[in-house]
């Protein structure tokens, strides 16, 4: 039996998770895989991309920019998380049902790609990745730091608007969104699934996202700095875009880059983010990297990977990172602690920049330990290992269990 799989996802590209799952997945046995979604920069027979036909393309823009509106008057004292409503009819539902597909795995239907009672009409069993805790939300894509049970949403927006909006959409999810299969690629997304009311409705399973070890891989024969090298020590971040500036730590980070000494650091960066600077320090930008084989020379050729995120749900590019033999500094927080092992393969820092600084010049000084210990990658899944997780999945949900 061949069980056709439809990965449901806004944009797609080449470094997009989805692709690289689908990607996997075309290499199994008895699974046929294809990819739909609004926008994509890949194009194959495997892919259905709506906005390519020009109506899709303009009421999909008009959605958006309605529900960008609504959020802006809506929302005023939230802007520190993403949103998105999800409430406006997608017009795609038949065309997605006529695909005639086993399962629908979603990934991202934000953008208003898909509305939240779209997702009911959906006529195949669904697994849905919890890329981050919008399902489980009002229409928030994350909890504020500090925030432990997704329904305190409800009570937070009753300042925020003259009616409760993350309420009344949460209750809309509650009624909507059962029968669903949550994946959680950590143990962080997974815990605060099972304590929140959308998720106790559906099934909740553990499975931690992949690396393409044959492209993210330790290269011994590149030489990693030594504690007692003289050259600079290269910092790697990627900078995000400034809807998601916030949540990524950028702030701790220009903290942390303004106490460094130029005459011992360099930086690198990758992304379209900006971040400030206001030393003399060495910063070479790599804009935006779709290829993932120029990424993995990237983490290859820093000497320590900085992420400071406040939430991740899991924290794929600490894992790149660190399966590239490159130790990672990152907050002690959220997905990345299934990650970043403390003083073995990186270090994790309480949330300031004095923290940061301290475990910073301990990695700094103990290089030549951690270069040995990031080696071992081995608590860290393959994409194949995690799409064959899936297929399992997949398997179960049409025979009617999990």
């Amino acid at each position: 039996m061949v069980i056709k799989v439809g990965h449901i996802s806004t944009n797609l590209s080449q470094g997009s998770y989805c692709h690289k799952l689908h990607l996997a997945m075309s290499e199994f046995h008895g699974v046929d895989s294809r990819l739909i979604c609004l926008n994509s920069e890949v194009k194959n027979e495997k892919i259905t991309a709506f906005n390519d036909k020009y109506y899709n393309r303009l009421y999909s823009s008009l959605k958006y920019r309605f529900a960008h509106l609504l959020k802006k008057i809506m929302l005023k004292n939230n802007s520190k998380i993403y949103h998105s409503l999800n409430i406006f009819d997608s017009g795609i539902i038949d065309d997605l049902n006529d695909l005639n597909v086993d399962v629908w795995h979603i990934h991202w239907i934000n953008g208003e790609m898909l509305s939240i009672s779209d997702v009911s009409r959906l006529n195949a069993p669904i697994v849905w990745t919890m890329h981050d805790a919008w399902p489980i939300l009002g229409c928030g894509h994350h909890v504020v730091e500090g925030d432990t049970i997704p329904e305190i949403y409800k009570e937070r927006n009753k300042k925020n608007t003259t009616f409760n909006l993350e309420h009344i959409l949460w209750k809309k999810k509650l009624k909507y969104f059962t029968d669903i299969t949550f994946c959680c690629p950590s143990h962080y997304m997974y815990e605060m699934a099972i304590m929140s009311k959308i998720g106790n409705q559906n099934e909740v399973m553990l499975i931690p996202n992949g690396v393409d070890k044959k492209i993210f891989y330790n290269d011994s024969f590149i030489g990693k700095k030594d504690s007692g090298d003289i050259r600079k020590i290269k910092l790697l971040f990627g900078l995000a875009s400034d809807k998601d500036k916030v949540n990524k730590g950028i702030d701790i980070l220009e903290g942390l880059i303004n106490k460094l000494n130029p005459d011992l650091f360099e930086i690198i960066t990758f992304g379209n983010g900006e971040i400030l600077i206001n030393n003399e320090i060495n910063h070479t930008r790599f804009g935006f990297i779709k290829s993932g084989l120029e990424l993995s020379k990237l983490y290859r050729k820093a000497d320590i990977c900085i992420v400071p995120s406040r939430i991740e749900s899991y924290g794929l590019i600490a894992a790149e990172s660190i399966c590239c033999g490159t130790p990672v500094l990152a907050r002690d927080s959220s997905g990345l602690r299934d990650i970043v092992i403390h003083q073995s393969n990186g270090c994790l820092a309480s949330p300031s920049v004095a923290c940061f600084y301290e475990e910073l010049m301990w990695m700094v000084d103990n290089l030549s330990i951690l270069n040995r210990q990031c080696d071992n990658s081995e608590h860290i899944l393959t994409i194949n290992e995690s799409a064959e997780r899936y297929v399992k999945i997949y398997t179960n949900v049409t025979r009617g269990g999990v």
